[in-house]
């Protein structure tokens, strides 16, 4: 047995190959079941809909904010709504850091989420959402 292996859990087929894996695993493996991280697709419709938020020229606190200030912002916001906010630490060198999830290290249905968070946001702050085919 080499010393990882993945088991999409799609089909009864899948599940049963995984049994058979889990059965002949020798003593001392570990087993982890896990939601798929986000794809690819999703983290371009991420960023096209946060580079569309900063074209469009919307300020927040009347500041502009880079494509990186507004994903921290919706990643807060989004927690916020959840009950699951980041945390406020002093800086090293002083000033105030906010401790936040990784969208790099969201799951599939995580980011999803996000993504529909900042669609609704922008619907409110009538900013076009583009058809996710049309994203760029």
């Amino acid at each position: 047995m080499s010393d990882s292996a993945t088991y999409w859990l799609r089909t009864p087929a899948a599940r049963q190959n995984a049994l058979a894996a889990v059965r002949g695993a020798p003593e001392g493996m570990c087993i982890t079941i896990a939601e798929p991280k986000r794809n690819l697709d999703q983290n371009a419709r991420l960023h096209a809909l946060l580079a569309d938020i900063v074209k469009s020229g919307k300020q927040w606190m009347g500041q502009p904010m880079g494509l990186d200030d507004w994903k921290a912002l919706f990643v807060h916001a989004l927690d916020m709504v959840n009950g699951e906010a980041g945390r406020a630490v002093p800086g090293l060198e002083g000033g105030i850091v906010l401790l936040r999830r990784s969208t790099a290290k969201m799951s599939k249905r995580d980011l999803s989420e996000l993504i529909e968070y900042i669609e609704m946001q922008m619907t409110k702050w009538d900013i076009p959402v583009k058809d996710a085919r049309h994203a760029a």
